[in-house]
Parts: C-alpha cells; structure tokens; sequence
C-alpha cells in the first residue's frame, strides 16, 4: 500500500490518498479542502477511487466532498452516528467558516467493525466519539496504520468543546480503542505530524495509560 499525504485549506488538513499500486485502487480521507490538488495527486497516482470516507463531519474535513465527487465518482462513507453534524451547517462550523454551507445527507453509514477494502488491504472502522458524537478512526492491521483524524494527534488530542463533542468520552475513545492496538501502530492525524500508538502512549499528556 501507498500514502500520499495532502496538506489542504488554511487550517492545513491533512487530506490522504491512500492506495494499492498494484489494484490501482484506493481511497480518499478527509477531502477538507482544495479537491482540484486532491485530484491532481490521484491522478498522478494513476488509481481508481473506489471510496472517500470521513473521519468526522466539521467543515475542515468536508469541504471538497461534493467538488471531488465531480472528479471521482466515488462511494462516500461516513459513521451513521455523525449524521446531526455532517447535516448541519450549523453544527459543523460550514455556516460561519465557509463561503458555502455545507450539508451532506448521502452516505454510505459505517458502524463499529465496519470494513472496507481497498486492493490488498482490508480497513476497519473503530468508533471513537468525544470530538465529535460520530468520530471515528479507519484501522488497517495489515499495514499498521491508523487514520486518527482529529482524534489523535502527536502529544495532542482533539478539542471536545465544540457541539457534540465530550472530553471524557474522547479520553476514554483514546485509551479504551486506540491505546490497545500495537505500539509500532502509525497514526495519521487530521492535523499535524504523524505519530505512533506508542509513542503517543507514553508522552501523550492529555490521555495517560492510567489515571
């Protein structure tokens, strides 16, 4: 498997391609922003998108789902759990911080343990609610590597204080489904840097092992 890493819109979203070279199949995370260098990278990439899926429904990580779409055609998942905050421009920041509000009410749902394949790989859903009701986090086992959207980031965690967001349920999202997946795990943020499980298990300030 490929990952190409997209950095999109001034808030720096990081958009992934994620891809089977061999397939020519894969998917899109988080389109935020800027689906005109979305495409372009699928393109160069030369692969069929078979899926976009995202991590969560705030503006940041939605914003180019319907421009792609023109571009790919393709599938849209998302947890059926964030179907309040991807519906509502109001809940998902689009209404103040876009030039457009946006409201997306077609998707595939995903529910804990739902999988989707791309290639080679099998990718799971894991449910991870406390940023926002719906967040969820897109686990590949075979590759070892975790899509934390704003869930997780490098000795960091996601805010909890915008609607519908809960800080004990984000702790508890962190310790009790991602803290158990393997150390060497890579973990691919929203924002920022990636990390790992382990490193994040023993630096991390805002979720302890134990508390």
């Amino acid at each position: 498997m490929e990952l190409i890493t997209i950095p999109v819109g001034y808030m720096e979203v990081n958009a992934y391609l994620y891809y089977d070279p061999v397939a020519k199949q894969g998917i899109v995370v988080d389109p935020g922003f800027e689906a005109e260098r979305i495409w372009a990278a699928i393109q160069k990439a030369e692969v069929q998108v078979v899926g976009t899926v995202l991590t969560h429904g705030h503006y940041d990580h939605i914003g180019a789902v319907h421009s792609l779409f023109q571009y790919t055609g393709s599938i849209l998942y998302a947890v059926r759990a964030e179907a309040m905050v991807l519906r509502n421009a109001n809940i998902n920041g689009s209404r103040d911080q876009s030039e457009i509000p946006i409201e997306i009410s077609e998707y595939l749902p995903l529910d804990e343990g739902s999988t989707l394949t791309v290639g080679k790989s099998v990718l799971r859903a894991i449910m991870t609610p406390g940023h926002t009701i719906g967040s969820m986090c897109l686990y590949d086992e075979s590759q070892n590597i975790l899509f934390a959207g704003d869930t997780l980031f490098r000795r960091s965690v996601g805010r909890a204080d915008l609607p519908t967001g809960d800080a004990a349920a984000l702790v508890a999202s962190v310790r009790n489904k991602l803290y158990i997946l393997p150390d060497e795990t890579r973990v691919l943020p929203g924002h920022g840097l990636e990390t790992t499980i382990g490193y994040e298990k023993a630096n991390n300030p805002y979720v302890r092992l134990a508390q």
